[in-house]
């Protein structure tokens, strides 16, 4: 399906409970694969389909833990100090304030949970 849809040749990835990253990377494999995926779910014995929200929902929630991979990566580099840490972990507070604030009520619960 990934050959007929001109679609990168990825498998897709598995979410590891231990490291929430996985997650993140098992949502945008997903989301890149969403034809193929599609195409044959109705091919196989399994029976699930994801709707069109759930889809925009795994949209959202990569956006969403976007900004958590960013503070990772930078507070997990060699020259990180725990001043590095606690500004970021403020505007990781504040993005997700403004996010409850300003998104409709459906976000709001994404970025609550």
């Amino acid at each position: 399906m990934q050959d007929t849809h001109n679609i990168a040749n990825h498998v897709l990835i598995q979410d590891i409970s231990t490291r929430w990253d996985s997650t993140l990377q098992a949502l945008r494999r997903l989301l890149e694969q969403r034809v193929a995926v599609q195409a044959c779910l109705p091919r196989i014995t399994c029976k699930a389909e994801l709707t069109t929200e759930e889809w925009i929902m795994m949209e959202k929630v990569v956006n969403i833990l976007r900004y958590f991979e960013e503070a990772t990566k930078s507070i997990s580099k060699s020259t990180a100090t725990l001043s590095d840490a606690i500004p970021l972990i403020n505007s990781l507070r504040k993005l997700l304030e403004n996010m409850r604030g300003s998104s409709p009520r459906e976000e709001e619960n994404i970025s609550q949970n």
